[in-house]
């Protein structure tokens, strides 16, 4: 557990934090468009978004994250939208974008990742309107 043993006032340290830049939620918007999504801007439905990666956090190639919500998998070519290559949604992670996963307006519920190959927790978590929660996958 990441912060298990963690009190009040104590120092968290050797913890990583994650943004997303405007310019990448723009970019994100763009991709959601691209791929059908119709449930609205980031900047108002909020996403929970993160890697699957192991346990030394390195990003994995072909992880996926379920829940009912549509799941979107960012690549790096934004020439045919972040979420989809030549017209096709990315069905998985792709480590070399860093293995990243994205649930526009994600309900507070319980996730489970996978990746070949590899185990991991369920986690609930969620999103709220108006920001991107980041949440990692870590394998066991």
């Amino acid at each position: 557990m990441l912060y298990a043993g963690v009190d009040t006032g104590d120092e968290l340290a050797g913890l990583r934090a994650y943004s997303v830049s405007a310019t990448y939620a723009d970019a994100l918007d763009v991709g959601l468009v691209a791929v059908g999504y119709g449930g609205g801007s980031l900047w108002n439905v909020g996403g929970l978004m993160g890697s699957v990666v192991d346990a030394s956090l390195a990003p994995l190639d072909g992880g996926t994250v379920t829940e009912a919500n549509p799941n979107y998998y960012p690549d790096l070519d934004a020439s045919d939208g972040l979420l989809a290559t030549t017209g096709v949604t990315n069905p998985s992670t792709t480590a070399a974008a860093g293995a990243l996963y994205l649930i526009p307006a994600a309900p507070i519920a319980a996730y489970d990742a996978f990746a070949p190959g590899y185990t991991f927790d369920t986690a609930t978590v969620g999103s709220q309107s108006g920001s991107i929660a980041f949440f990692p996958f870590i394998a066991d």
